[in-house]
């Protein structure tokens, strides 16, 4: 263990002025950029930024890309069930589309915005929960959305969010798992390393959704071993942690996450972007497994806590403490 701390406190050191910027400071730049660039109609701009992205494959410094969060950032403040703004946010998505109709982004964020409206009408509860009206008001956005994905996919099937995005409207219409599965595969033959197609890809796997016991760990490890040579374990950790919103502070449960094989996907991940989001999250999954010696270090490859990040009932000073109370020397 020894070893690789100091190989990563080398890497650290040797990439912090490329890294100032962090992970969260990034993306709220991106977002703030493209709203501005939105309400003063400058949609050119927007296409340039998400051009630029797509074309430099840029990520974030945690690794994640940075192309998403441009269409993402189109559905900001929209007030639950308040259909007047979200066809005025709609409309101006379609002047978008309108100047610039060879472009990809507008579709992408028309088809994202079109989602987002489609998980207003059914909530975020379980299926149970949700009226008829409700889920016809779901079905009806998100068949809208694959309507414009693909009207538009001579253009816009180029960019990974296409993949993305449709992997969305699959999952609310519950397409059978043979064509998840080529969408899936179409996705990766694209962009074998761009993560997002495999944290919706685990969505669709979990028992709530489509799948079946044993078909999540089946899908990690397919997705380990698709890209096991150029990232090691690394989606290991990343799909598992992009599952936190459903596992909780169970990840570490029966038929669920085995600790080992996380702790060494951080430690890729680490290696490649040692940046302060992926040093919490570390940090954060080692207080959840009770590693103490392995919390003490990766702690120590954090700048700071980020509040984000520690949630359901673990916290930094809790957790240290125990820590410290396990008599695990620093």
């Amino acid at each position: 263990m020894k070893t690789w701390l100091i190989l990563l406190a080398l890497t650290f050191c040797a990439t912090c002025a490329r890294a100032v910027e962090g992970t969260q400071e990034r993306i709220n730049s991106i977002e703030a950029t493209v709203q501005t660039a939105f309400v003063a109609k400058r949609f050119a701009a927007i296409n340039d930024l998400a051009g630029q992205m797509r074309q430099q494959r840029s990520r974030l410094a945690d690794g994640r890309w940075e192309l998403p969060f441009v269409t993402g950032a189109i559905g900001w403040n929209l007030p639950p069930h308040n259909n007047a703004a979200w066809h005025a946010r709609m409309a101006q998505i379609d002047d978008w589309i309108a100047s610039t109709p060879r472009d990809s982004t507008p579709y992408l964020a028309k088809a994202t915005v079109l989602t987002a409206y489609a998980w207003d009408a059914r909530g975020g509860g379980w299926a149970s929960t949700v009226d008829e009206n409700g889920w016809r008001l779901f079905k009806e956005r998100l068949a809208a959305a694959q309507q414009v994905l693909e009207s538009s996919s001579s253009i816009s099937k180029t960019s990974p969010v296409w993949y993305e995005t449709m992997q969305t409207v699959a999952l609310g219409l519950s397409w059978p798992e043979p064509a998840y599965t080529r969408l899936f595969n179409e996705a990766v033959q694209h962009e074998p390393t761009y993560y997002f197609f495999y944290f919706k890809a685990a969505q669709y796997f979990l028992p709530r959704w489509q799948g079946r016991p044993g078909d999540l760990a089946q899908f990690v490890d397919r997705a380990v071993d698709l890209t096991q040579s150029k990232e090691g374990q690394t989606l290991y950790a990343r799909i598992y942690w992009s599952l936190l919103w459903a596992f909780e502070d169970q990840t570490f449960a029966p038929d669920r996450a085995k600790w080992p094989r996380m702790r060494q996907g951080f430690q890729d991940i680490l290696r490649s972007y040692p940046d302060n989001w992926n040093a919490n999250a570390f940090s954060f999954y080692a207080c959840m497994a009770q590693d103490w010696p392995t919390y003490l270090q990766a702690t120590k490859l954090m700048t700071h806590p980020e509040p984000r990040m520690w949630m359901y009932g673990l916290d930094i000073n809790s957790c240290s403490q125990r820590a410290s109370n396990s008599g695990t020397a620093r």
